[in-house]
């Protein structure tokens, strides 16, 4: 961090020695203050009080922060000559610190403004972390420097270039730590009803017609056909399908040996469950989570419901993997080369959508009612212009904020739709 501060008000002094106006009063105090900071730091040689005091002051100066800002943001062949008070009072209002207006327009489902609204705050964003260049010390000053985990992530990464992984870190390790949604998932996975639901939802018409009908698509295909014969290259799991549910839909017994197969565990950040192909188990993370700013942490009723209507989504999902397990007779193709890998082509199937980012409670609502899943039209409208896969590997603040009743959760994709590159330790997870 020394190193940091020293390089970082090197820069700024530089560049006020090249573009400012040396007479102007403004231009020369800034200097002084610099001067200052950097006798602070040769008395001290490390973070003092009065050192963090005197930077933390330096950028609440509303006239010096505006410098800096304008500085990070601007190419260094466009930075104007001469730079005085007069000029960065006419730049006030654009270089001041801004916040982003996640409102929409009109509230409506139109997908087309929900990517116009993303777009918006993606060049928000990168406006705020190019601004971090030369104005870093203005927002670290705005973190508790005592806690452990804003301690951890500002030694993880070199600043201000990893301002944004900085975040980002701190984003993930605070979601590790989320002992109230831990307890709330396991109760779930511990009652009875919701394997009932899960039960259910198997057995009904449109869930049992994808299972038992011949499913095929061609190579490096996007679309999921159900066909009546059997082709060279088509799926089938129905004798699976029917074992599966005579084996483990066993209410009076608890669904004992069904829930012996979940197993809650941390996983990487852009895993919300797997399915162990050498334990023949579904691997469900209870972590990752993030609480859209309008649901209330201390109702744990509807995050319940919401996490209920999640988890049935991700149990569907990991469903069609873990069927493959189950092929003894070599019918059903582990390894296609093909666009879309299977799970996503069921929800897809079920909902119009590979990709759910997000949910709420009338969401889950509606799948978790069984009559739901007599409508096909019913499904395919819950998620109707749901923002899927996006090209950006983090979009939950966006999405827990413009979508403020939501619990929002990870799910990193690269461009072909399917799961980042795996770390080595899970080669033996079939995806």
């Amino acid at each position: 961090m020394n190193n940091v501060i020293d390089c970082n008000f090197q820069e700024i002094f530089n560049l006020i020695e090249k573009y400012g106006n040396q007479t102007d009063k403004l231009m020369i105090k800034m200097k002084e203050d610099i001067r200052s900071i950097w006798h602070q730091y040769d008395i001290s040689n490390n973070l003092s009080d009065d050192l963090l005091n005197k930077i933390k002051n330096f950028f609440l100066e509303k006239k010096y922060l505006v410098f800096t800002n304008y500085i990070s943001e601007t190419e260094i062949d466009d930075l104007k000559l001469c730079i005085d008070e007069a000029f960065l009072k006419n730049i006030e209002t654009q270089y001041l610190p801004f916040e982003f207006n996640y409102s929409s327009k009109n509230n409506s489902l139109n997908i087309t403004e929900h990517k116009d609204k993303l777009k918006e705050y993606i060049e928000y964003r990168n406006r705020y972390y190019k601004r971090m260049r030369f104005s870093i010390f203005s927002e670290i000053f705005k973190l508790d420097l005592k806690d452990e985990i804003n301690i951890i992530a500002l030694a993880e990464y070199s600043i201000p270039s990893n301002f944004e992984k900085v975040h980002k870190l701190r984003n993930k390790i605070e979601n590790l730590i989320q002992n109230d949604i831990f307890k709330i998932i396991n109760e779930i996975l511990n009652e009875n009803d919701f394997y009932e639901s899960y039960f259910s939802i198997l057995k009904c018409n449109i869930v049992k017609t994808f299972f038992t009908s011949n499913l095929y698509v061609e190579e490096k295909g996007k679309e999921l056909q159900l066909i009546n014969h059997k082709e060279e290259d088509s799926e089938c799991f129905d004798s699976i399908y029917f074992n599966f549910i005579e084996k483990y839909d066993k209410k009076g017994e608890n669904y004992k040996d069904f829930k012996k197969l979940l197993i809650l565990k941390i996983l990487p950040s852009e895993n919300r469950a797997y399915t162990v192909s050498r334990l023949k188990k579904i691997v469900i993370s209870p972590t990752l989570f993030f609480l859209g700013k309008d649901i209330k942490k201390d109702n744990n009723e509807d995050i319940k419901t919401i996490l209920k209507g999640y988890l049935m989504i991700i149990l569907l999902h990991e469903t069609e993997y873990f069927f493959r397990l189950l092929d003894k007779d070599n019918k059903i193709f582990n390894n296609r080369s093909r666009e879309k890998e299977g799970g996503r082509l069921f929800i897809k199937y079920l909902f119009g959508v590979e990709s759910i980012n997000h949910i709420n409670i009338n969401q889950s609502k509606i799948i978790l009612n069984s009559d739901s899943w007599k409508e096909p039209k019913v499904l395919k409208e819950i998620f109707i212009n749901q923002l899927e896969d996006c090209e950006e590997d983090n979009i939950n603040t966006f999405i827990l904020n413009y979508f403020p009743n939501s619990i929002s959760f990870f799910s990193i994709k690269d461009k072909k739709g399917n799961n980042r590159q795996k770390s080595k330790i899970f080669n033996y997870i079939k995806k």
